[in-house]
């Protein structure tokens, strides 16, 4: 591999989280609807973003992860694995290209907050962490929409505060 192949490679990536970006315009050209934040019934919470991928809980707000065949309205919470050196919390994940194993927001993409750490490390190996794949798999029992810069419940397909439903009568 020469030395520009990592940087073609990570120049597509970025450009991929573009070409996501235009793909929610276009299916939602009256506006983009509002990011989803469900929970599941083991307490697990992540976002459904307004272009069909996921934000699981180790996630950065604004990551957006597409599963193939993977429903957004179902927990992507991944196995977990308890890493050296981290008191013996399991909250570590792996990643599934090359089995390493990190802390959730350690080196993984859209996770980092020191993407120089990550592209130098791209550029050594030619390989780009990737999300673990979902595990979970439970359907929501809650979700909230991004309302006016606040979080609603949104019940049958309705967003709106609640009570807000007895000012209609």
């Amino acid at each position: 591999m020469s030395h520009s192949d990592p940087q073609r490679t990570w120049a597509s990536l970025i450009q991929q989280g573009l070409v996501d970006e235009q793909l929610a315009r276009r299916l939602h050209p009256d506006g983009v609807p509002p990011m989803l934040w469900h929970e599941c019934e083991d307490g697990h919470h992540w976002r459904e973003q307004p272009d069909g991928g996921v934000s699981p809980g180790y996630a950065l707000a604004g990551s957006s992860y597409k599963f193939p065949g993977w429903d957004p309205a179902r927990c992507p919470e991944p196995d977990r694995i308890a890493l050296p050196d981290d008191h013996g919390l399991i909250r570590g994940i792996r990643c599934p290209g090359c089995g390493a194993e990190r802390l959730p927001w350690a080196l993984l993409a859209g996770l980092s907050c020191t993407p120089w750490v990550l592209a130098r490390e791209f550029e050594a190996t030619g390989h780009m962490h990737q999300p673990p794949p979902p595990a979970c798999g439970k359907p929501a029992v809650r979700t909230r929409a991004c309302v006016d810069g606040g979080w609603v419940d949104v019940v049958d397909g309705v967003s709106a505060p609640v009570g807000a439903q007895l000012g209609l009568l």
